[in-house]
């Protein structure tokens, strides 16, 4: 029994013969060269429309060839002589057969080449193009500041956005109570002391020993209490109580045979 044979697609056909061919022109470089040559001898209109195309595929590849060839043909000395003579007999027939257009082409040189050799034209035209870069390059900051101030911008929205989101402040400000009080304190206070101060007006709201119409009026009286309860590291007079005695103060704890003023 012969081997059983598979079922494949068009492309994976194409791909494998494709395959095949360039290993055996890797192994027969001569014969496929002389193989090539004669398809395009024989097939001149096809192998004109491949390269035209290959050429628009592939215009890097295009480049690097015929800046190997230029340098190859400048190496070489006989070559370089046979580009004068092939220019020579181009520029014979030129003025033998279409005068006009050479006769053309010798105007505009002399043009080129009068503006070249006055001065001030030259450093006009120079001027001229120095301005026009700069003016490109000054658009071209702009643009790039532009775009540079925007991403900043961004960025910016973005952390105080998640900020935001991320503070736990930001959802008791949605409360009406908890944002008219907030509103009422100076913020001025530390953050600490400004956040016990409103805590304590929402709390006296709620057990309504205060109205909202009044919150605004007695911010001050809340935050004078809190400074009072929380009195520490202040100027203590003598004469107060400590806490947690009937009547004992500061001075009673001083040894009276030392003079202290």
């Amino acid at each position: 029994m012969g081997r059983p044979r598979m079922d494949i697609s068009d492309e994976e056909r194409r791909a494998r013969k494709l395959s095949a061919t360039r290993r055996w022109r890797k192994q027969n470089r001569e014969k496929a060269r002389r193989h090539t040559r004669a398809w395009k001898k024989r097939n001149s209109e096809a192998a004109r429309e491949y390269r035209r195309k290959w050429s628009k595929k592939n215009p890097d590849k295009i480049r690097a060839y015929r800046k190997k060839w230029l340098r190859q043909q400048e190496a070489d000395p006989l070559n370089r002589e046979r580009r004068l003579q092939k220019a020579r007999l181009k520029y014979a027939e030129l003025r033998e057969n279409n005068l006009e257009l050479l006769r053309s082409r010798w105007r505009k040189y002399d043009a080129i080449r009068r503006e070249r050799d006055d001065p001030e034209k030259t450093r006009a035209r120079d001027r001229a193009k120095y301005a026009r870069r700069r003016n490109r390059d000054l658009e071209k900051l702009r643009e790039k500041e532009h775009r540079k101030r925007a991403r900043r911008r961004e960025r910016q929205r973005a952390i105080l956005a998640l900020k935001e989101a991320n503070n736990p402040k930001a959802t008791l400000l949605g409360n009406s109570l908890y944002a008219a009080a907030d509103a009422a304190v100076s913020k001025t206070l530390l953050s600490h002391v400004r956040d016990d101060v409103v805590s304590s007006i929402v709390l006296a709201v709620l057990e309504k020993r205060l109205s909202r119409s009044q919150i605004k009026k007695k911010a001050a009286d809340f935050v004078r209490a809190y400074f009072k309860e929380n009195n520490n590291f202040r100027d203590v007079s003598l004469d107060s109580a400590i806490r947690g005695t009937d009547s004992l103060t500061i001075g009673d704890m001083l040894d009276s045979n030392v003079i202290h003023f």
